[in-house]
């Protein structure tokens, strides 16, 4: 599993991720939230359509995050600046806004293994988009 590059749902205001702790998770099972941000120049990354890199910022096309999503210009212009790897009873949290993009890299889990977490999330149920 794993998502891509996205800011959250627009009635969205805070989230907080509280990683459990989970049997048969261990040092080969990294990963967690990665934040990215939009720079003001191009950066390079592979632009094959099989690499992570591509898939990442295939946010550009997805119907999943139509209203919220990275536009042509943003995903070739955009960096990951910060890596929070799964660790039990770490807390995780962050402001949404419309630059406030992460992603949560793919992996391949030992059988049996789950990446659990409990996510809190704050809504501001009045800025619902019509």
């Amino acid at each position: 599993y794993g998502d891509i590059i996205h800011p959250d749902a627009t009635q969205k205001v805070v989230s907080f991720l509280l990683y459990l702790d989970n049997k048969g998770w261990n040092e080969n099972s990294i990963g967690g939230t990665d934040f990215w941000k939009v720079t003001n120049k191009k950066v390079d990354y592979d632009t094959n359509p099989n690499s992570i890199d591509y898939k990442y910022r295939g946010g550009r096309f997805s119907s999943k995050h139509s209203n919220v999503r990275l536009t042509v210009d943003e995903a070739e212009k955009i960096i990951k600046f910060k890596s929070i790897n799964f660790k039990p009873n770490r807390l995780v949290g962050f402001v949404r806004n419309n630059k406030s993009y992460h992603s949560i890299p793919p992996r391949v889990l030992p059988n049996g293994v789950t990446r659990d977490c409990f996510q809190i999330n704050i809504w501001n149920l009045r800025s619902r988009v019509k």
